[in-house]
């Protein structure tokens, strides 16, 4: 079975719908009192339902196992250029998922704080900069305020992962579209 990711996607999507109400519909037919009738008799009995029932289910998880299977090999194997930076399409789902936030809120609070310490700074010189008169009357400072990290860069690099973030999203979109995955029956 050949389709696209977009299909694909859309496939589990309505495989899990339906294992979700497979099980949820055979719960009232677990058990019953002899005496009541059996409303799956005509088609074997209530044990018999509840055995298609399940096959069925396992059946769609299978299905579902082998469309994510499929999906992952061509995600491997599926390469993506935004910018300069050429990733498989795996590694490029890995950092959306669990690294872009991440390192994006790491550089906007990295920022933050510096931006904090210079407003600090600025506000109150005198606690950062102390100043003594040496013997021949010039000042000394013995404290500068200092900034150890190059700011523009970080400003470009934390710019760079949002518009990758947001690039990524509708290349992915396009990709899913456009990029097929085999499915064994």
């Amino acid at each position: 079975m050949r389709m696209t990711i977009t299909e694909a996607l859309a496939r589990i999507k309505l495989s899990l719908a339906k294992i979700k109400a497979k099980r949820e519909a055979l719960l009232p037919y677990l058990t019953r009192l002899e005496h009541i009738p059996d409303p799956f008799a005509g088609e074997g009995g209530s044990t018999r339902h509840i055995e298609k029932e399940l096959q069925a289910i396992s059946d769609l998880e299978i299905l579902v196992a082998r469309l994510r299977m499929g999906i992952s090999t061509a995600n491997l194997a599926t390469t993506l250029t935004l910018g300069e930076v050429t990733k498989p399409i795996t590694e490029w789902l890995v950092w959306k998922r669990e690294l872009a936030e991440g390192s994006i809120e790491a550089l906007s609070q990295t920022l933050r704080s510096v931006e904090d310490d210079r407003r600090r700074y600025e506000a109150r010189p005198l606690v950062l900069k102390v100043e003594m008169k040496e013997a021949g009357g010039e000042t000394q400072t013995l404290a500068r305020f200092l900034i150890n990290v190059n700011v523009p860069l970080l400003q470009r690099k934390r710019e760079q992962e949002q518009t990758l973030l947001g690039e990524l999203d509708g290349q992915l979109s396009l990709l899913n579209a456009t990029t097929f995955v085999e499915i064994k029956e």
